[in-house]
């Protein structure tokens, strides 16, 4: 209906608020001065992982002073009826404690018609 989707620019999730299976894909290009350790991004349905989205990204260890990478996934999540409406986000979780700085990131979640 087109109704189902609703994005802010305030917000850092998408809410959807018709049940149905979503195509959802994302990509962030990410800073870190940090050599050496895994990055791990993955969707999340209200608060849930949903692991069939999951990438990782590895901050190599060159001895330069920082990198630079882009990391992109995607997967197909099932929401349920809900009637206060399904939040869909992306979360981070480093293999080690560290520091990293999002230059840009999109979250795009579609419905699948079939």
């Amino acid at each position: 209906s087109g109704g189902e989707i609703t994005c802010d620019w305030n917000d850092d999730r998408i809410e959807i608020t018709e049940s149905g299976t979503y195509l959802v894909l994302y990509q962030a290009s990410i800073f870190s001065g940090v050599n050496g350790a895994h990055l791990q991004l993955q969707a999340f349905v209200n608060e849930v992982a949903q692991p069939q989205s999951r990438s990782r990204a590895y901050f190599g260890s060159s001895g330069s002073a920082g990198h630079d990478i882009s990391i992109s996934g995607m997967g197909i999540i099932s929401i349920p009826v809900s009637t206060s409406g399904t939040f869909v986000d992306i979360r981070a979780n480093p293999d080690i404690a560290m520091t990293f700085g999002l230059y840009a990131g999109q979250l795009i979640v579609e419905k699948l018609v079939g």
